[in-house]
């Protein structure tokens, strides 16, 4: 049995239930270093104009834009390399291995990031939908925004344009003072 066409039409689903999930597990690292939710003690004391601070920004705004499917390469390969950073600097200096130094779960969201950012973020994405690209989507997604004649439905076209562009300025808005203040104030980071 030639398992070849069965492959061929799960990966990109699977691929990306992979990037939603990984997206809905930073979001709550995210809003647990920013918001306080869920409520994890480690983060109490913590300052926006941190390494920790930053990384909630991050895992908050990256999280969104994996979850949505916009950018997914860029963010997912940023995102690694935060997980990357987040271990050396957290968790190897304690043992080499991750087993006893506690850092599997940032190993894991690096290589996981890593084959997202190389993979892309399959289907179910409305970067998908932005460029009409059917291959990106799973027939039964892309059904919720066919027409009666069998076109994309433009009205939920242009919704994945405006999505796209709040999603931008939200991230900009997030980022851009963060990283003025950065350059304005470099020992912020040693907070």
């Amino acid at each position: 049995m030639d398992l070849a066409p069965i492959a061929a039409a799960w990966q990109p689903r699977l691929l990306g239930l992979l990037r939603i999930v990984t997206a809905l597990l930073l979001l709550q690292h995210g809003t647990a270093k920013l918001f306080g939710f869920p409520h994890v003690a480690m983060f109490d004391n913590f300052q926006l104009l941190s390494l920790l601070g930053i990384a909630g920004v991050l895992e908050l705004a990256g999280g969104v834009l994996l979850l949505l499917g916009i950018f997914t390469r860029p963010v997912a390969f940023i995102l690694s390399g935060e997980m990357a950073f987040a271990y050396f600097l957290a968790h190897a200096q304690k043992s080499f291995f991750p087993i006893l130094n506690q850092g599997e779960l940032a190993v894991l969201y690096c290589f996981v990031l890593l084959y997202v950012a190389v993979a892309g973020g399959g289907a179910f994405s409305l970067a998908g939908l932005r460029i009409g690209a059917s291959d990106l989507l799973g027939p039964g997604f892309r059904v919720l925004f066919l027409t009666n004649a069998g076109r994309i439905n433009r009205q939920a076209f242009w919704i994945g344009h405006i999505v796209l562009a709040v999603a931008k300025a939200v991230l900009d808005a997030m980022l851009i003072p963060i990283i003025g203040v950065m350059m304005l104030w470099p020992d912020c980071l040693y907070l």
